[in-house]
């Protein structure tokens, strides 16, 4: 009866390591600068929820160079696609209808999508510029490692040009959740 308890208990904590995943906590700092005609003040944020690369905390500030400088710390799950939730900027804008002098309330979008599970801090040496476009706007920033450091990419996509995974990611579910700027 001892041996089999011991082997049961022995099965257990070694399935615990064998199957089981890992995670890990990181804390990110980065910028993303907008065109002028883009008054950061005015923007939006929001974040998509993503179970598997989840944001545990996240503030932003502005500056007088039109940038938000973003903080904070996400948790990433190994082997389970590891993508820092996309970024959604909201830009609300009045337009007026068909040459009329009718206006009507508009809300301009900007994504930031990531194929790397976080942007550490102090790492992310690249711009990351959005501009006033009529057509949507996507940036994508990923990574590859060049003699142990990570060189980043960033790259205006169109739609078409995104991978059917990372819009998975982005659609994964119909939640997304605002982000308030530090006080």
């Amino acid at each position: 009866m001892k041996t089999k308890l011991f082997i049961l208990i022995a099965f257990i904590l070694l399935s615990g390591l064998v199957f089981g995943q890992r995670g890990d906590s990181h804390t990110f700092n980065f910028k993303v600068k907008f065109d002028k005609s883009i008054p950061v003040e005015q923007l939006q944020i929001y974040y998509t929820e993503y179970s598997a690369n989840r944001i545990t905390s996240i503030n932003y500030e502005t500056n007088e160079e039109n940038e938000i400088i973003f903080n904070g710390v996400n948790h990433s799950i190994a082997g389970a696609g590891n993508y820092f939730p996309t970024l959604i900027f909201s830009f609300k804008e009045d337009k007026l209808i068909n040459g009329s002098n009718e206006k009507i309330e508009t809300y301009r979008l900007f994504y930031l999508i990531s194929e790397t599970e976080t942007y550490l801090k102090d790492d992310m040496d690249k711009e990351i510029l959005f501009t006033n476009s009529n057509h949507p706007y996507f940036i994508k920033v990923d990574f590859k490692w060049e003699n142990n450091k990570r060189v980043y990419k960033v790259a205006q996509v169109p739609l078409i040009q995104i991978s059917p995974e990372i819009l998975g990611v982005i659609t994964a579910n119909n939640t997304i959740i605002k982000i308030n700027p530090d006080k």
